[in-house]
């Protein structure tokens, strides 16, 4: 599929490829409002897990906030997918079972920013 993010990580194209297909026309707000729900649900599973990155969750879920807002609306079904990417906590790097847990999603949320013409709202891991 020549659409997909040059710079996304290896280890993270087949999940997004597979999300990038299954991606559905879903408006703006209910993305905001599934990463907003997931945020809670990652507060409430750092009071129980000493390995999550909260801090990289947090500020995963606040950049992908921002770019639902700004992303172009042609690139929606790689909002789409780097959303669903996020939702998805058993990914290429389970983001509950590890300090480095966020950093493949972070991966794909900054590949994708470059694709949509985005760069400056990259996250440095």
């Amino acid at each position: 599929m020549s659409d997909l993010p040059e710079t996304l990580p290896p280890d993270t194209r087949v999940a997004y490829m597979r999300l990038l297909m299954e991606s559905r026309p879903t408006r703006r707000d209910q993305l905001t409002a599934r990463v907003a729900a997931y945020l809670s649900h990652i507060e409430r599973a750092a009071a129980e897990s000493e390995s999550l990155d909260l801090t990289a969750a947090r500020g995963l879920g606040n950049a992908i906030l921002e770019l639902i807002k700004l992303c172009p609306e042609e690139h929606s079904s790689h909002l789409q997918a780097v959303v669903a990417y996020f939702l998805h906590s058993d990914d290429a790097e389970p983001d509950f079972d590890s300090p480095d847990g966020f950093d493949d999603d972070i991966g794909v949320y900054n590949a994708v920013c470059e694709h949509v013409g985005l760069p400056e709202l990259r996250l440095t891991v």
